[in-house]
């Protein structure tokens, strides 16, 4: 098993915790059909017509917020059953929705965060050749993707495997190792983009996200048309 870059053939998981990646694992446990990725706001209103039968919802954000005219923004605690159950939704946001779509060409995408970081190890615990996909924000390093990307790793390793690390590898794990006792007041205090989440009101967003595996619900894509959807085991 190696950890490393590239991607055709590949098994990827998507990391973006605060918030795309909690928030689509949030709304298919909360009866959400699919969710379908889209890099703007746009292409989510072209995608509203060519899903026109199914009635789905439009989710999304800019600089954090709701776009305007959208159903939800990208707060997990809106993707309630009330709104979600057996709804479709098409979601674009300024880092995770991009990552998802820019790694179509993998074998699997998985989506991952901390709420479901046990189940998405057992799920690729023996792939061969595993792409962690930290989205990050406006193109920089994320400390909460990276973290969960390190708390992955480590537990590979705890379970007796032994993959080859790149470097990149090594410091999230190394950062994992850090903060995870923690992670919550790591994603408060130290993150940026957690403390820039704060200040727009979304405190309860972090401590959600916090929650280690709350849930077993793991999206993968499907193809065709990469929608993402539960993983159901056979």
């Amino acid at each position: 098993m190696i950890v490393q870059q590239g991607l055709a053939g590949q098994v990827a998981v998507m990391i973006d915790v605060l918030r795309a990646s909690t928030v689509i694992i949030t709304a298919l446990s909360n009866g959400s059909k699919w969710v379908y990725p889209v890099r703007t706001r746009n292409q989510a209103i072209q995608a509203k017509e060519q899903f026109i039968s199914e009635n789905p919802l439009l989710a999304g954000e800019r600089l954090g917020v709701k776009i305007p005219g959208f159903d939800l923004g990208n707060s997990p605690l809106e993707f309630v059953r009330e709104k979600v159950n057996n709804r479709g939704i098409i979601m674009t946001t300024t880092n995770g929705t991009a990552a998802i779509v820019q790694l179509r060409k993998a074998r699997r995408v998985v989506v991952g965060s901390f709420i479901n970081v046990s189940a998405v190890v057992e799920l690729v615990k023996n792939t061969e050749d595993l792409l962690l996909v930290c989205a990050g924000t406006k193109q920089k390093v994320a400390l909460e993707d990276t973290a969960c990307a390190g708390a992955i790793i480590d537990r590979l390793l705890s379970l007796g495997k032994s993959p080859i690390l790149t470097d990149s590898a090594t410091i999230a794990r190394l950062v994992y190792l850090h903060y995870k006792d923690n992670l919550l007041a790591m994603m408060r205090e130290v993150s940026e983009h957690g403390r820039r989440l704060i200040q727009l009101g979304f405190e309860k967003d972090i401590e959600y996200a916090a929650r280690v595996d709350s849930t077993t619900v793991i999206p993968v894509v499907e193809t065709p048309g990469y929608l993402l959807k539960k993983f159901k085991r056979h």
